[in-house]
């Protein structure tokens, strides 16, 4: 059973799809699907550095998803979605990035009450 879960396939475009029918009507008429994309890749892209620098710490520490700060994260995408012309304020990478929270935990990706913020 536990091998069919880590089967579980996040997409993309399935998760900006979501995240634009989860956030606000306001921030729904500033960001494009597209941005929505770029802005979750940057998510990615700090949480493979992050495990990048666990791996080469000695002595070595796993690498556990929990423990990385939410605002950590939002920070490193809000910084970096500048240098793709996407301009949005602390408040509204938040939102964003908790109806994502949101997607996982509807495709099953993340356990339910994850996101209780």
């Amino acid at each position: 059973m536990k091998e069919q879960e880590d089967e579980i396939d996040y997409n993309f475009d399935e998760a900006a799809e979501f995240i634009l029918e989860n956030i606000s009507a306001e921030l729904c008429e500033k960001i494009s699907h597209q941005d929505i994309v770029t802005l979750l890749k940057l998510e990615d892209e700090y949480i493979e550095k992050r495990e990048e620098e666990s791996k080469n710490r000695k002595p070595f520490l796993s690498f556990d998803l929990n423990i990385l700060d939410q605002e950590d994260i939002n920070y490193y995408v809000m910084t970096n979605a500048v240098k793709h012309n996407i301009l949005l304020n602390e408040e509204e990478i938040e939102e964003i990035m908790y109806a994502e929270l949101d997607y996982m935990e509807d495709i099953g990706q993340i356990g339910e009450g994850f996101n209780d913020n």
